[in-house]
C-alpha cells in the first residue's frame, strides 16, 4: 500500500484475518474461494510492501485512485451476496445448503457417442498447443479459443446428465491437463472443481475443499512463473495474479471518472446482454471490456466489484452482490427437488461454483453466461431424452 498509515494498517490488517477466517469456516465454496480470493488481495496487493519488501507493481497508483477505493468495494460485495445467498458459515449452521446430486447413469453407449467431440477437440487442442508452461507463453497471449469454454459447458452439461460416468471423469482430467500444459491455469481449475464437486463431494468436505484451493493457489502462482520466465529471477516487483488484477481495477476506477451517465447505462445493458449472448455480437458503445482496453493497456482482467462500482456507484456493488447471491441461492435451491429439471439445476451449479474465479476477478460477462449455457443445454437434451422414439429401452452401458 503506497503512502499507507498506521490507521490503514489497524484496518486492513484486521480485515485480512477476518477473511482469512471466513475462508477457513465458509461451508460455501462460492463464498469459499471469494473470501481466499479478497484475502490473497490484501496480502499480495495491499501489503505487499509490509511483507515481501516490495510493491505489487510500479503502477500501484493510477490517476488519483489506489487500492484504498478497492478494498472496501470487494468486502461490500462479499458482504451483500453473503446475506443473499443466505447460507451460514460454521459447523452447525441451520440455513446451510449443500448441493443435492440428480441421480445419474454412468458410462453407456450415448456416453461415448456424446463425449467423443470432447475427445477429438481436446487431442487437436494439446497436439496444436503443445507445452506453453515456460518464458514462451506469452508468445501466444491473446490468441486463446473462446471455443472452449463452450466445451466446458458442454463438458458440465455430459456430466449432470451422466454423473456416474467414469469416461467422463477421464475425459476432464484430459481436459484439465491439456490446458495446464497450455498455460491456462484457470480453464485447468474449472475442469478440475467440476471433478472434485461431482465425483468426491469436496462441496461437502468444509476442510479438504480449504487445503485443495490452498494447494490449488499455490500450483497456479508456480505454474504463472513458469510461464512469464520468472521463476528464480531478481524482481524489482511483487508480480502476482491479483497484483496484475488490482492494477486492472485501478485502471478501471481511473476510466469511470472519464464516463458520462449515459455511457455508464450503455454498458450496464452491455454487460447484461454479453451474459446472455457472446460478448463478439455485442456493440463497441456498450462493450466496457472493449472500451477500457482502448483506453489503457492493462494487465487483464479487473475485480468484479470495481466493473460494478463504475457503471453504476458503490449502491451498484451492494445491488449486484445481492442479485448475484439470490440468483445463486435459487439454481443451488433447485437442485434439492427432485425432478426432471434436476440435472439442469445441478448443471448451472456446477458452472457457476467453477467459473467464479473467472466472473470474479476477470470478466462480468461470465457471469451467468455459462450457468445459463448450460442450463439451457441441459434442459434440451433432458427435452430430447423424454420425447425422442425409443426402440430399443435403454442404453446399454459399457
Amino acid at each position: 500500500m503506497v503512502g499507507s498509515s498506521l490507521s490503514s494498517l489497524l484496518f486492513v490488517v484486521p480485515m485480512l484475518g477476518i477473511f482469512s477466517i471466513l475462508f477457513v469456516v465458509s461451508r460455501d465454496l462460492v463464498q469459499k474461494q471469494l473470501a481466499l480470493f479478497i484475502a490473497s488481495y490484501f496480502i499480495f496487493a495491499v501489503l505487499s510492501e509490509y511483507l515481501f519488501g516490495m510493491p505489487f507493481s510500479r503502477k500501484s497508483v493510477i490517476g488519483n485512485f489506489t487500492v484504498d477505493l478497492v478494498s472496501p468495494t470487494l468486502m461490500l460485495f462479499w458482504i451483500s451476496f453473503y446475506f443473499a445467498s443466505n447460507i451460514k458459515i460454521g459447523r452447525g449452521a441451520k440455513d446451510s445448503l449443500p448441493l443435492r446430486r440428480p441421480d445419474g447413469q454412468g458410462t453407456t453407449i450415448n456416453t461415448v457417442i456424446l463425449a467423443l467431440p470432447l475427445i477429438l477437440f481436446f487431442a487437436y487442442f494439446t497436439i496444436r498447443n503443445g507445452v506453453r508452461v515456460t518464458g514462451s507463453f506469452l508468445e501466444y497471449r491473446g490468441q486463446r479459443s473462446t471455443l472452449t469454454d463452450y466445451m466446458f459447458v458442454y463438458y458440465v452439461v455430459l456430466v449432470s446428465q451422466f454423473r456416474n460416468s467414469g469416461l467422463l471423469l477421464a475425459v476432464g482430467l484430459f481436459a484439465g491437463a491439456s490446458h495446464m500444459l497450455s498455460g491456462e491455469r484457470l480453464r485447468s481449475f474449472v475442469y478440475l472443481i467440476v471433478i472434485l464437486i461431482n465425483y468426491f463431494r469436496l462441496d461437502k468436505r468444509r476442510h479438504m475443499s480449504s487445503a485443495i484451493l490452498i494447494l490449488g493457489f499455490f500450483f497456479a502462482t508456480l505454474i504463472g512463473l513458469l510461464r512469464s520466465g520468472n521463476l528464480g529471477m531478481q524482481r524489482e516487483y511483487n508480480v502476482t495474479h491479483f497484483g496484475s488484477v488490482t492494477v486492472s481495477s485501478l485502471y478501471l476506477l481511473d476510466f469511470g471518472s472519464t464516463l458520462e451517465t449515459f455511457q455508464k447505462i450503455q454498458f450496464v445493458l452491455g454487460t447484461f446482454v454479453a451474459n446472455i449472448i457472446p460478448s463478439s455480437f455485442v456493440p463497441e458503445a456498450f462493450n466496457i471490456r472493449k472500451a477500457i482496453l482502448t483506453f489503457a493497456d492493462i494487465p487483464g482482467g479487473g475485480w468484479l466489484p470495481v466493473f460494478l462500482k463504475i457503471q453504476s456507484g458503490i449502491i451498484g456493488v451492494a445491488v449486484g452482490g445481492y442479485i448475484i447471491g439470490r440468483i445463486y441461492r435459487l439454481i443451488l435451491a433447485r437442485t434439492q427437488r427432485v425432478s426432471v429439471m434436476q440435472p439442469a439445476y445441478y448443471a448451472a451449479t456446477l458452472a457457476f461454483i467453477a467459473t467464479a474465479p473467472r466472473w470474479f476477478m476477470y470478466t462480468p460477462f461470465q457471469l451467468l453466461k455459462m450457468p445459463l449455457y448450460a442450463f439451457t443445454l441441459s434442459a434440451a437434451m433432458i427435452f430430447l431424452a423424454h420425447h425422442w422414439p425409443r426402440k430399443h429401452g435403454r442404453s446399454a452401458r459399457v
